[in-house]
């Protein structure tokens, strides 16, 4: 909202600076109210999505932080098991697959995870899912303690098709401790699993 002018009933509206200003000349009252636009970033914990207005402290006990100019995700003590953030795409014919992962992160940056303390996270609830993840990164992850050492534990579910503890669609670099574990499932299961092979630990 730029400006809004309604003659008839004097008034009008303004915007600057990230607040509405509504005056109404007649009874000489003026109204400010403060508004924040919140940015979605391309992460979800849990079955929540970090935002801008979430971002310094996901879960407001200081155990999730994302610093969105690094891209780096931090884990600090922090314990999951859940569905987390779940999503279908096309399959064969008209079935479509289902996938579900404990930390799902869709962007082309390289994702930092940053360990402190130790935490685990463990996707579950995927009886009707198609695929599982612990955690699902679209591109490249970079796994990281912090200066007093950390560790991380991920663990896929039972699936009906395949469960992964850690797929990233990129590679992986691992200094320090990192634990994961694909889940039972009906064709593919695997700790970490790397579709272009490349990674380092």
């Amino acid at each position: 909202l730029e400006s809004l002018t309604v003659d008839d009933i004097g008034v009008t509206a303004a915007v600057e600076n990230g607040q509405y200003t509504f005056t109404m000349p007649a009874r000489a009252v003026a109204v400010t109210a403060t508004f924040e636009q919140v940015t979605p970033y391309d992460l979800w914990i849990g079955g929540t999505q970090v935002t801008s207005h979430n971002a310094a402290d996901v879960f407001g006990d200081g155990k999730v932080s994302y610093d969105p100019t690094s891209n780096a995700l931090t884990l600090n003590n922090y314990t999951y098991e859940g569905a987390g953030h779940t999503w279908e795409e096309a399959g064969w014919g008209d079935t479509p697959i289902h996938y579900g992962a404990a930390i799902y992160y869709s962007g082309t940056e390289t994702l930092n995870l940053v360990l402190k303390g130790d935490s685990s996270v463990t996707h579950t609830g995927s009886a009707d899912m198609s695929v599982s993840y612990g955690l699902y990164a679209k591109g490249n992850v970079v796994v990281s303690e912090g200066s007093a050492g950390g560790s991380l534990a991920v663990t896929g579910d039972t699936s009906g098709g395949d469960s992964y503890g850690v797929y990233a669609n990129g590679s992986i670099t691992v200094s320090g401790s990192l634990t994961a574990t694909g889940g039972t499932a009906e064709y593919s299961s695997c700790g970490v699993y790397l579709p272009d092979y490349s990674g380092s630990i």
